[in-house]
């Protein structure tokens, strides 16, 4: 399968940013008494907006390919 460095970094980012999340989630006061499920579904919003962000400026802003 050939897939674009691009898509790969932004699927490292995300994963990256997800796991940050889930670390932090724990330490931040207002998420600190939140549930897993609450916590996973805010992270979850959060990964498709970066995805969705990231993917319109690289899409426009960068030369398809490697």
């Amino acid at each position: 399968m050939n897939v674009p460095s691009k898509t790969h970094w932004l699927l490292i980012l995300s994963f990256v940013v997800s796991l940050s999340l889930t670390v932090s989630a724990s330490f931040i006061p207002p998420l600190s008494d939140w549930r897993l499920l609450d916590i996973i579904v805010y992270e979850m919003l959060i990964i498709g907006g970066l995805v969705l962000i990231f993917g319109i400026i690289w899409k426009t802003a960068l030369p398809e390919g490697n």
